[in-house]
């Protein structure tokens, strides 16, 4: 089983300059990707994508493998799915192998734990008929949406929470999907 993670760290981040880098803890933010990622069950070939020299540097001392994102992949418009399809076709070239799976793992997400991956890996795995898993979070709250400048309930009767309808979040953590997706 082939497995390949892809921590997508972009160097020009507006919201928060230089974040995947920025201490937590005493360490750099993606140094918790990385070493969860490293500290899987899974032998998993443990990439970084960034345009950014400093971040590749750090992550090769933290004992992640570099690639070096090409500068059209990463502006501010540039949604996630084109950055980790070529970073996958130019790994796989470096690599010299296909892969079955492909996590994607954000630096933004310090808190998930190596144990989360595993059950995760393992589930989609057993489950042959999934083809994606994305970490998200249940959400079980009256909410509102804004349509033609109103703010219109979301819902169609007021009750109490344990009543309503689950919704689920994209946390943004984690998506590991099958290769030929």
């Amino acid at each position: 089983m082939n497995i390949l993670c892809i921590i997508p760290a972009r160097g020009g981040s507006k919201g928060i300059p230089r974040k995947n880098i920025r201490h937590l803890n005493g360490k750099p933010l993606i140094y918790y990707s990385i070493q969860n990622a490293l500290s899987s069950t899974y032998n998993m070939d443990v990439y970084v994508s960034s345009e950014d020299e400093e971040i590749l540097n750090i992550s090769k001392k933290l004992l992640a493998k570099e690639h070096l994102r090409k500068n059209h992949f990463s502006g501010d418009d540039v949604t996630l799915d084109p950055v980790i399809y070529s970073a996958l076709c130019d790994i796989e070239k470096m690599e010299s192998k296909k892969y079955n799976y492909v996590l994607t793992l954000q630096p933004t997400s310090p808190l998930i734990k190596s144990q989360t991956l595993n059950n995760a890996i393992q589930y989609i795995i057993k489950n042959q008929k999934i083809d994606t898993l994305i970490s998200a979070q249940k959400k079980v709250h009256l909410n509102w949406k804004k349509e033609q400048g109103k703010y219109i309930p979301n819902y169609t009767k007021r009750v109490n929470r344990q009543f309503l309808e689950p919704l689920y979040e994209e946390t943004g953590g984690f998506l590991i999907t099958k290769r030929n997706l």
